[in-house]
């Protein structure tokens, strides 16, 4: 691939990317900071809890299947045979998930059973539709996945609004929430079967008996080749998350103080989402590459490899310079004057920008040269750190003990993910390099 046509895919790739990303992510924050500013921190923190509860739980809601078919499927494997593969296997996650939650809700005395369930019910909904997204990555359709993804954020966002102005009733807002994203979930799942009603007939399908019939020895090939791939993903959002759930388990309350562990946790809760919004830089590059990145050939990627952190680094360290010292005035006038203790928390997690974003783009260069069992178990080491950081630090200085832990971690995967791409590639010489017009579906 000349490196002319690789720049001008990449740009247009990350173009749309940033529309759907950025775009997102603004009705999302107009949620968040009406939610902040109607339920106050300790509202928005009770709300967080069963959602981040649920969140760990939503890790096996994917076994690293989604990933694993935008490789796959750019090196050129049958659609066919994989994506009914890869549904088969939602199925079972989503099964799990549902188990796994239902026996952990008594871990969680503070949250009733109903909250979880519609916690629950709001991430299976959420998976559903990201692993259609990924298919849409895979294919190079990322004008689509802006059209789908940011039509269903701002439809689920006029409820929302609604219980918020009518009731602020915490539960209620949860469950219109979570009905709302799985009947926009299933009107989404139609429609894409409706447009791909003619690709269904045509002579190189098999017939729709074949494509649902249960195998089982594939499809434990397929959830053990996507498991690197989960367990990455696993240690990676565990850690992320740990800390809201660790956080008000920890803390230990002042006779002094009348601060709430559920207002310490709004607070972090409150600089992590902002937090997030910045990080998106990393994840928009990294989706936006990885499927480039499968059909070019071995021989270009050093060069471009090197071509991208030359301007990554410095770009992601503005970034993050330009976080740090907008944080004073931007926090307490996006998420309300109760908030501003979430500042100087955002102030330390935005240190460690440079080093996400250099490891969102990191994990899809290494799953390319068939490397990402090196990267889970980096991962993996990271998580550990981090709850050992937590678990000691957090009794003595509560939430900033919680964004230290969380930047020491993701430096650390920094040097680890590093240190993985100095070793010699196990991708082929020369992937296959058919076209986003060969495979559309």
């Amino acid at each position: 691939m000349e490196a002319a046509a690789f720049a001008k895919r990449f740009w247009h790739h990350v173009r749309w990317k940033s529309v759907t990303e950025l775009l997102s992510r603004a009705i999302s924050l107009v949620f968040i900071f009406v939610t902040t500013h109607l339920l106050g921190d300790q509202g928005y923190g009770a709300f967080s809890l069963p959602l981040a509860w649920a969140g760990l739980w939503a890790l096996t809601l994917d076994w690293g299947t989604q990933h694993l078919l935008i490789r796959e499927l750019g090196e050129n494997k049958s659609p066919w045979l994989l994506i009914p593969q890869a549904m088969q296997l939602k199925v079972f996650a989503t099964l799990t998930f549902c188990g796994g939650l239902a026996l952990s809700a008594q871990s969680l005395p503070l949250v009733p059973m109903q909250a979880l369930a519609a916690a629950g019910l709001w991430s299976i909904a959420q998976s559903w539709n990201d692993s259609l997204f990924a298919l849409l990555n895979a294919y190079e359709r990322f004008q689509a996945e802006a059209l789908y993804r940011n039509t269903m954020r701002l439809v689920l966002l006029l409820p929302q609004l609604l219980v918020l102005y009518l009731t602020r009733e915490v539960w209620t807002l949860l469950w219109v929430s979570a009905l709302t994203q799985s009947a926009l979930t299933l009107l989404f799942y139609g429609h894409v079967l409706w447009k791909l009603r003619k690709r269904f007939a045509s002579p190189e399908a098999p017939p729709v008996s074949a494509m649902l019939t249960f195998r089982l020895k594939p499809l434990l090939n397929l959830w053990r080749a996507g498991l690197p791939f989960w367990w990455f993903n696993v240690a990676w959002l565990v850690y992320l998350k740990l800390d809201l759930v660790m956080l008000p388990g920890l803390m230990t309350p002042s006779p002094s103080s009348d601060v709430t562990p559920l207002q310490t946790l709004g607070w972090y809760q409150g600089a992590i989402r902002c937090y997030e919004v910045v990080a998106l830089m990393g994840h928009i590059l990294s989706m936006s590459l990885y499927p480039l990145w499968v059909r070019l050939p071995q021989p270009q990627r050093p060069g471009f490899w090197l071509r991208i952190n030359g301007w990554l680094w410095p770009a992601s360290i503005g970034i993050a310079l330009i976080a740090y010292g907008l944080a004073p005035v931007g926090l307490p006038l996006l998420l309300g004057s109760s908030f501003a203790p979430a500042t100087p928390l955002f102030r330390v997690l935005s240190l460690s920008l440079p080093f996400v974003i250099f490891n969102q783009i990191a994990l899809h260069i290494l799953s390319v040269q068939h490397r990402q069992h090196l990267t889970a178990i980096a991962a993996s080491a990271c998580l550990l750190l981090n709850g050992g950081l937590n678990l000691y630090f957090i009794p003595r200085y509560a939430a900033t003990a919680a964004a230290w832990s969380t930047v020491a971690a993701d430096i650390t995967l920094s040097v680890l993910l590093f240190s993985v791409s100095l070793l010699a590639p196990r991708t082929p010489a020369d992937p296959p390099t058919h076209t986003f017009a060969q495979t559309q579906t």
